[in-house]
């Protein structure tokens, strides 16, 4: 009888301990400030933080430029197999619960534009803030100097 209740328990404990063990470095909101902190900066500032833009566009006195990103976040998710066959006429079900690695990919876009001045007037970031956050302390360090 014991087992009976002890063995599901635990397979439901198991997800909550194991999203326990997982935990974000950098928030979204942190990451976003750093790359808005950036404003007013010059652009030499940005490029020292953020590397060489992966493509950049010039127009009316205005300079658009633009990082890709991306981060492979790995985590452990339950996985569940229900085989249903037929014996006999008499179907029969089969349940499996097991745990595989899996992987998310954070993908993130800097948007930053600067004047003829090379002062930055806006600094944006698009899709997942999280696929930033390998820069967010060259970022913060560039944005005090």
């Amino acid at each position: 009888m014991k087992a009976k209740v002890i063995k599901p328990v635990c397979w439901l404990l198991l997800p909550a301990f194991l999203a326990s063990c997982v935990g974000a470095n950098d928030s979204d909101a942190d990451i976003i400030g750093a790359v808005h902190s950036l404003r007013g900066q010059s652009r030499e500032k940005a490029q020292a933080a953020l590397g060489p833009p992966y493509y950049t566009m010039i127009g009316q006195g205005v300079t658009t430029s633009y990082w890709q990103m991306s981060e492979v976040e790995d985590y452990l998710g339950v996985s569940n197999k229900r085989i249903i066959s037929q014996t006999n006429g008499k179907p029969e079900v089969y349940e499996t619960m097991g745990v595989l690695m899996k992987q998310h990919r954070h993908k993130c876009l800097v948007v930053i534009k600067s004047d003829e001045t090379s002062t930055i007037i806006d600094s944006n970031v698009s899709g997942s803030a999280r696929g930033c956050s390998s820069v967010l302390g060259k970022v913060k360090t560039a944005s005090r100097l």
